[in-house]
């Protein structure tokens, strides 16, 4: 009966030696994570209704979208202008908090900036806006190209 004992002992050892180096030679379950997808799904320029040169104000309507169900982390918000010049430079920076998936808020902001002589070529021109959500790229989302907005203009003189 001993030796009945010892060898059962020992095929249960070797059987689990077995499933544990089985157990090990398996890959990894790959966890998947949910991303989201923000992008800007309007922008709307409220005033001024047309631009000059010196410091400028200017209001505009943004609504912010996640299209995808992963979360996003706070993230910048610029507002850009091409002044004729055919480059959209930041006029100005918001810092957004989180954004839940699959959902969309609406930003009513305004900012002042400096369309200064030098930004005002030529004489009349016109001011296209847009908005550009993420724009360092610091959150992970499922599409990195969709993020900047329709391109509302007003026009723009220089005196």
């Amino acid at each position: 009966m001993e030796k009945q004992s010892r060898s059962l002992t020992l095929g249960v050892v070797v059987g689990l030696v077995l499933v544990a180096a089985f157990a090990q030679s398996l890959p990894a379950k790959q966890v998947q994570q949910v991303l989201p997808d923000l992008r800007v799904s309007g922008l709307t320029i409220t005033s001024p209704a047309s631009l000059g040169c010196g410091s400028r104000s200017v209001s505009f309507t943004v609504t912010e979208t996640n299209g995808k169900p992963g979360p996003a982390p706070s993230y910048l918000l610029y507002l850009q202008l091409n002044n004729g010049s055919g480059i959209f430079a930041p006029i100005c920076a918001f810092t957004r908090p989180s954004l839940a998936g699959n959902s969309s808020r609406v930003f009513n902001g305004s900012c002042t900036f400096f369309n200064g002589p030098c930004d005002c070529l030529p004489t009349t021109y016109t001011a296209t806006f847009r908005a550009h959500i993420d724009p360092l790229n610091t959150v992970q989302e499922t599409n990195e190209g969709n993020n900047l907005s329709n391109t509302p203009s007003i026009p723009a003189t220089c005196p």
